[in-house]
């Protein structure tokens, strides 16, 4: 007798030694390597949205706005211009949803004391609760003085303030002569970062196993000469549950390579033993069924006959099919729907296994009225 080895001992054993050698260091580096690329593209996409939108807001308007309008309780201002400039921030914010701008230029005592006042934050259409205010002022920080000062593009690291975790880009932004005459920040959230490094470690299995066909060929030869019955199995099983109790499909084949007894044998063995028994159970139960002398029926929560015996057929004057077309409120007699409801109704909400009958008046299907005495059960 064959040494009993179960399947799941084969191929766990196999895909373990195999997997292990290379699962630690891949993954270290596979991680370390994609997140440090992405997050330097998107420290790239931070950095060329900042410099650019400094190149391509309307200056003039930007710094009218900021000598001329007032701000409302809201934060916000009446001004068209503000208007203006908000709507602009939007459509690069919908270029890149991830990054978040700002305008804010020096406040009038900049050479007292290093303050700056906000203008515009696109947080006012998208959340005002995480906004700045129009013209609200804060001290500058080492960044916002080199980008109003030096002109030079800033980037700020990971930083927490009132209104979340962020890093940030500076860049000066340049009236027509050159002068800087204000700044512009693009913020992305550090939850964000945070979300597609969970992305990246969610995608490792699938990036994990492109990058190594062969382990994965290896697996797949494996796995394929000792599940391969299972599909056979599997479709010999839809086939007996379609009822076909004899499928063309063969579960002694192909077991030559086993060298040990398993699930395969023992499971092709009982699968056949089973729709013998299925098949044998079935034609007793069909031959019952169609040759009791006492109509029977199945119905569906709607009342739709789904099936019926040959004695209910002939009963009603109904073939098979054209009585499977009906529900059982088609062929009772119309006074006798709502009665016959009522009682079905109390049957189903009662836990009695063996009812009492009842009497209903059922048409045949030549117009006749026939007595009846039904019972129902479920």
């Amino acid at each position: 007798m064959k040494k009993f080895v179960s399947l799941r001992s084969k191929i766990l054993v196999g895909f373990t030694l195999m997997f292990t050698v290379f699962s630690v260091g891949v993954y270290y580096w596979f991680y370390r390597f994609t997140t440090e690329k992405t997050l330097q593209r998107l420290k790239d996409d931070l950095q060329t949205m900042a410099v650019a939108s400094s190149q391509q807001i309307d200056v003039k308007e930007l710094m009218a706005l900021s000598e001329e309008a007032k701000a409302t309780p809201e934060g916000r201002s009446n001004d068209l211009r503000y208007q203006n400039q908000l709507q602009w921030l939007i459509q690069k914010h919908e270029i890149n949803p991830k990054i978040f701008l700002f305008t804010f230029t020096k406040n009038s005592s900049w050479q007292d004391e290093k303050k700056i006042i906000y203008l515009v934050d696109v947080w006012m259409n998208i959340n005002p609760s995480k906004s700045v205010h129009f013209l609200e002022s804060n001290f500058a920080t080492p960044y916002h003085i080199n980008t109003l000062t030096k002109g030079s593009i800033e980037f700020r690291d990971a930083y927490k303030d009132r209104w979340g975790e962020w890093i940030t880009y500076y860049a000066p932004i340049r009236d027509e002569s050159g002068a800087i005459v204000a700044g512009i920040g693009a913020d992305m959230q550090i939850d964000d970062i945070r979300r597609l490094q969970a992305e990246i470690r969610r995608q490792f299995l699938i990036s994990f196993g492109i990058s190594y066909p062969l382990l994965l060929t290896l697996i797949y030869i494996l796995s394929t000469l000792l599940t391969r019955r299972f599909k056979a199995m599997q479709k010999y099983a839809q086939e007996v549950g379609n009822g076909n109790y004899q499928p063309d499909v063969s579960l002694t084949d192909d077991l030559q390579l086993s060298f040990f007894s398993d699930e395969r044998i023992i499971l092709s063995k009982a699968l056949e033993e089973m729709t013998e028994k299925i098949r044998y159970r079935e034609e007793l139960l069909n031959g019952i069924f169609n040759q009791v002398a006492v109509g029977i029926a199945i119905f569906s929560p709607e009342y739709k006959f789904e099936i019926v015996n040959q004695t209910l057929c002939h009963l009603l004057g109904y073939s098979e099919t054209e009585l499977l077309k009906k529900d059982c409120w088609s062929i009772t007699f119309p006074e006798d729907i709502e009665i016959t409801r009522q009682y079905a109704e109390e049957i189903i909400n009662s836990s009695v296994s063996s009812p009492p009958p009842h009497e209903k008046r059922c048409i045949h299907k030549n117009g006749e009225i026939k007595w009846c005495e039904i019972a129902f059960t479920h």
